[in-house]
């Protein structure tokens, strides 16, 4: 059974990475001081099984070290870094199930040049994990940045009926080429992993590589959140990693979707270089990594199905000041999105095509919050039924245990299935009429509380389930906030299945009055596009 698991992951490989052209295309031209980075879509031995064993710890560091850890390219850079995401040995079974959280948990020790795991070489089965990670990184010379589970004892108080002695983090641990632990980030943003507990504090850890990159840590949903993304820039971090098990949440959450809207935030004061490794069940809503440059470069992947591995890799000079704008996309036109976000708070207003010049329509939340779209539309093709949407939402993300996560600010153009708000969650699949809808003329301009905004968008093209890409977000000061702009200047029409605007987790800022009630701070941030149609690269 086991030769069999393995087998599956190697076929996989093989057939995901006919598909993989870099974003350096093959070139030649690698100046010395280079790092390569190679990336991870990965589906855990074991997900398949309903009885799981400590010894799928085993089994997948096997098909890690079969990987080889080192890029599947030619490349002469100084530093090779291997990113595998969260879970990736344990599945994610391990969410919800706090007896096997415990049963695959393991001791970290705390990072330091003090000694080599893979030298000590401990036959302690809670030392596992780190031994062999450490003899990764070392047999190949190379970086290697991983999640498991970390355990950590625990006393329990006499009332405490529910406690079994530990703690258990989602941590991701980084080994450098002589196999040290050299940093661990003990996971603090969690959404829905109630058999887990989140640090008790927040602490940005970063790692330097020889070729002297220093990397900030993210994993999770951390993307959504402030922290420790903040600290990490007040580090002067602009390099990213970024390893989790993000589940694809129809309209405004799609994994890539976000990683480049994110991207582009943050271009213009805080150029960031980004590069997303991801948990593996397409059908669970699992999917979605690529690497992303602030030029507006990324290659990206949305692979579909469960059961073994999918690898991006290129060799990067000065990512952060790259200026080539090329875009490499490879997805599947099968679903790769759960059920969707819970979209019963949210306002909406239908929108319908029109080919005037200019049509707007607003939608307002809660305290006065509202978006307005501007907007131009022609059709081709058949007449079907459209059902353009425009939401709104401003209030507390909640978990499912009533956990307020963070506050949120969101407004967008949804193609939906459907007259109801509820089917804006619909998958590009339900709305194919997007395929015959051009928009023109788009501008999106909304009163939020802070200029910590990001561009969520997904083209409406047949085969797309990815970002417009190509756009420009400038940010300019005026009276009472800011003016922010997002667009193309070639002219084009556009088609589209969301275009929204999205601020999650941004800081309130409160009066200097002896009251000191909280006063939000308005804002207009207007998105505008004007683009090109672009060849997709099946």
């Amino acid at each position: 059974m086991k030769h069999q698991i393995l087998g599956s992951y190697f076929l996989f490989f093989i057939y995901c990475t006919q598909t993989l052209v870099s974003l350096s295309n093959g070139s030649s031209k690698i100046a010395k001081r280079t790092f390569a980075i190679e990336t991870y879509a990965w589906t855990a031995v074991g997900w398949n099984e309903t009885d799981i064993e400590s010894s799928i710890l085993d089994d997948n560091l096997q098909v890690m070290e079969e990987s080889k850890n080192r890029p599947h390219f030619n490349s002469s850079a100084i530093d090779y870094i291997s990113i595998f995401p969260e879970y990736a040995l344990t599945t994610t079974e391990v969410i919800h199930n706090r007896t096997l959280a415990g049963k695959l948990a393991q001791r970290v020790p705390e990072p330091g040049n003090v000694f080599v795991p893979c030298k000590v070489g401990s036959n302690d089965p809670d030392e596992l994990v780190i031994t062999r990670l450490s003899c990764l990184s070392r047999n190949n010379y190379a970086y290697t940045v991983a999640s498991l589970l970390e355990k950590v004892p625990r006393l329990c108080g006499m009332s405490d009926k529910d406690c079994d002695g530990l703690r258990i983090y989602s941590t991701t641990v980084v080994f450098d080429k002589n196999g040290y632990l050299i940093a661990k980030y003990r996971r603090f943003n969690l959404i829905h992993e109630t058999a887990l507990d989140a640090a008790p504090s927040f602490e940005p850890i970063t790692f330097t590589t020889e070729s002297n990159v220093t990397f900030g840590l993210l994993t999770g949903y951390d993307l959504l959140f402030l922290e420790p993304f903040k600290s990490l820039l007040n580090k002067s971090v602009h390099h990213f990693i970024f390893n989790g098990a993000w589940q694809n949440k129809m309209p405004f959450e799609f994994s890539t979707s976000v990683e480049m809207g994110w991207v582009e935030a943050n271009k213009k004061n805080n150029p960031t270089f980004l590069t997303s490794s991801n948990y593996q069940r397409a059908e669970l809503g699992y999917s979605g990594f690529g690497i992303f440059f602030p030029s507006g470069s990324y290659s990206v992947s949305h692979p579909v199905g469960s059961g073994g591995y999918l690898s991006l890799g290129m060799a990067i000079e000065d990512p952060i000041n790259l200026q080539e704008k090329r875009d490499e996309q490879k997805f599947s036109r099968e679903v790769v999105a759960d059920e969707g976000m819970d979209l019963s708070n949210y306002t909406a207003v239908a929108v319908p095509l029109s080919s005037q010049s200019q049509n707007s329509i607003e939608v307002c939340h809660s305290d006065g919050f509202c978006c307005t779209l501007t907007y131009q539309t022609f059709s081709s093709g058949s007449s079907a039924t459209t059902n353009y949407q425009l939401l709104a939402f401003n209030g507390n993300r909640t978990a499912a245990d009533g956990r307020v996560l963070f506050n949120e600010q969101t407004c967008g153009l949804v193609a939906c299935s459907g007259t109801d708000k509820l089917t804006c969650i619909a998958p590009k699949s339900e709305t194919t009429y997007t395929d015959n809808v051009f928009f023109t003329r788009l501008w999106l301009a909304g009163n939020f509380s802070s200029d910590q905004v990001r561009p969520v968008t997904m083209a409406g093209d047949e085969n797309s389930y990815i970002s417009l890409g190509q756009l420009s977000l400038t940010i300019q000061p005026q009276e009472g906030g800011y003016n922010v702009s997002y667009y193309n200047n070639q002219g084009r029409a556009v088609k589209v299945k969301t275009f929204a605007l999205s601020s999650t987790d941004f800081p309130v800022r409160h009066s200097t009055n002896a009251a000191n009630f909280l006063i939000p701070q308005f804002i207009s941030l207007n998105l505008c596009i004007i683009i090109a149609l672009r060849r997709i690269i099946c």
